[in-house]
Parts: C-alpha cells; sequence; structure tokens
C-alpha cells in the first residue's frame, strides 16, 4: 500500500470482530501501526459502526450486547490510551451516525472526543457527519469544540445537495 504513495491507510474495526477476539488490539491494530511507523506513514482506526449510536437503529447495526455509545466510550478508551503516544494514529470516532438529529450525534460525538482526550492522547480526531457521513451541514452551525478535529464526509454519488451538505463547511 506504500509502495504504492499512499502516505495513511484506514483500518475499520468492526465492533462484532472486536468482541470476538480479546487479543484484537495486540494481534491486528498494533501490528499495523508498527508497519506505518517503519515506513513514517499513517493509520486511521475507524470504529466502523453504521446507525444510530444513541438507540442501535440502524440496517446495518451490529449487536454487540451493548449499547453502541457505551461500546464507543470503551472502545476508545481502551485504543486511545494504548496508543496515545504514537503521533502515526488518527482516532475516527464513528464511522457512518445514521437515524439521527445533529444536536443529539453532536452531543454524543464530543462526548467521544473527550474520552479520547482524557486519555492524554492528542492526535487528530476524525468527526463524521450524519446520514452516513453525508451532512456535514450541523458542524456549520455548531461545530466542535476540539482544535484538532477534521470532519469526514463520505460522498455518495447519487445523492444530491452536495453544496447544503458538505461543500460550504469544507469551504
Amino acid at each position: 500500500v506504500f509502495e504504492s504513495g499512499a502516505n495513511v491507510i484506514r483500518i475499520p474495526v468492526h465492533p462484532k470482530a472486536w468482541v470476538s477476539d480479546e487479543y484484537y488490539l495486540w494481534r491486528y491494530l498494533d501490528p499495523i501501526v508498527t508497519w506505518a511507523i517503519k515506513y513514517n506513514k499513517y493509520v486511521i482506526i475507524d470504529l466502523h459502526f453504521i446507525g444510530n449510536i444513541e438507540t442501535g437503529a440502524g440496517s446495518e447495526m451490529v449487536d454487540v450486547k451493548m449499547k453502541p455509545y457505551d461500546f464507543s466510550v470503551e472502545f476508545w478508551n481502551t485504543v486511545a490510551s494504548y496508543f496515545k503516544d504514537v503521533p502515526n494514529v488518527i482516532f475516527e470516532i464513528y464511522n457512518e451516525p445514521a437515524s439521527i438529529r445533529g444536536d443529539i450525534w453532536s452531543a454524543h460525538a464530543n462526548s467521544l472526543v473527550e474520552t479520547i482526550r482524557s486519555t492524554g492522547s492528542n492526535q487528530l480526531i476524525l468527526v463524521s457527519g450524519i446520514d452516513y457521513s453525508y451532512d456535514l451541514s450541523y458542524w456549520e452551525r455548531q461545530p466542535l469544540e476540539d482544535g484538532n478535529i477534521a470532519y469526514s464526509a463520505h460522498i455518495f454519488p447519487n445523492r444530491i445537495g452536495w453544496k447544503r451538505k458538505f461543500e460550504t463547511i469544507a469551504d
């Protein structure tokens, strides 16, 4: 991957895979991050939930016997604590929030950012918009307070309203 010219790779961590392997962090994430450090590259660790972080609603939401928010807090406490001194790691707090209002997602996103920061981690944090990460418009009205945040959008070619959903905040 890095020999092709890439300088960052994104590793989706599926919640079900995480809970099914108690050594997931050391078996998969640690070696990938070590590899990235060797090549002076970056790794995005993406908690790959798709759906409502508060209610667990969503056709692609996995059942991990915990509420998605509680799972996310526990996950980021563990992962951010482990990688807090590794500048090559970027944290993507939640892949695709869906079926949730902007204000509710904002409160949860802010809490997850605070969870990561409470570990002593200062790395870049990626925060998605709502509607499967397509709509960043809420962040224009009410941005998160943390100074090391990048908002991430997933671009779907069959969608309309790009200017309103994310181009304005991108400018």
